[in-house]
C-alpha cells in the first residue's frame, strides 16, 4: 500500500497542485477580465467624448451656417432695397427730365417760329444798307459843298436823317420779324 498511499499521495497533491493553479488561473482571467473592462470603460468614454464634441461642432458649425445664411438674407434684402429706390430714383428723374426736354423743345419750337425768315432778313438788310449808302453820299456832298456854319447845320440835319431813318428800318425790321 505504500505504493498506492504514495500515489494516492501523489495524486492529492496533483489535485492540491490543480486546484491551486486553477485558483490562480481564475483569479488572473478575473484580473484580466476586470483590466478589460477597464479598458472597454476607458474607450467607450472616449466614444463618448469624441461623440459629445463631433455633436458640439456640428451644433456651432450649424449655428455658424444660421448666422451666415441670416447675414446673407439681410445683405441681399438690403442691397435689393437700395437697387429698388435707385430704380424708383432713376424712373422719377428720367420722367423728369422728359417733361424738362419736352419744355425745352416747345420753347424752342416757340422761338423758331418768331424767328423772322431768311428772305426777309436778306432784304430788310439790303433796304438798311441802300439806305445807309444813300445817307453816307448825302452827308460827304454836304461837307464837300460848305465849310462854313450852314454846313455844319446841314451836316447836323443830315445826321439827324441818317439817326431816324435808321430808327425807321430798325422798326420796320421788327415788325417784320413779329409778323411771323
Amino acid at each position: 500500500m505504500t505504493e498506492t498511499s504514495e500515489q494516492l499521495a501523489d495524486a492529492i497533491g496533483v489535485s492540491q497542485q490543480l486546484a491551486y493553479q486553477t485558483a490562480a488561473i481564475n483569479s488572473l482571467k478575473e484580473l484580466v477580465q476586470a483590466e478589460l473592462t477597464a479598458q472597454e470603460k476607458w474607450v467607450a468614454s472616449k466614444f463618448a467624448d469624441l461623440d459629445k464634441r463631433s455633436d458640439q461642432l456640428d451644433a456651432e458649425r450649424a449655428t455658424a451656417l444660421a448666422a451666415a445664411l441670416a447675414s446673407a438674407e439681410k445683405a441681399v434684402d438690403a442691397a435689393l432695397t437700395a437697387a429698388k429706390t435707385a430704380v424708383d430714383k432713376a424712373e422719377v428723374e428720367n420722367v423728369n427730365w422728359r417733361k424738362t426736354t419736352n419744355e425745352w423743345r416747345g420753347a424752342f419750337t416757340d422761338r423758331e417760329k418768331a424767328f423772322m425768315p431768311r428772305l426777309e432778313a436778306e432784304a430788310a438788310d439790303r433796304v438798311m444798307n441802300t439806305l445807309l449808302t444813300s445817307l453816307t453820299t448825302r452827308v460827304d456832298r454836304t461837307e464837300a459843298g460848305d465849310n462854313g456854319a450852314s454846313g455844319r447845320q446841314a451836316v447836323i440835319i443830315g445826321y439827324a436823317i441818317s439817326f431816324f431813318t435808321l430808327v425807321v428800318a430798325i422798326a420796320a425790321s421788327i415788325v417784320l420779324a413779329l409778323k411771323h
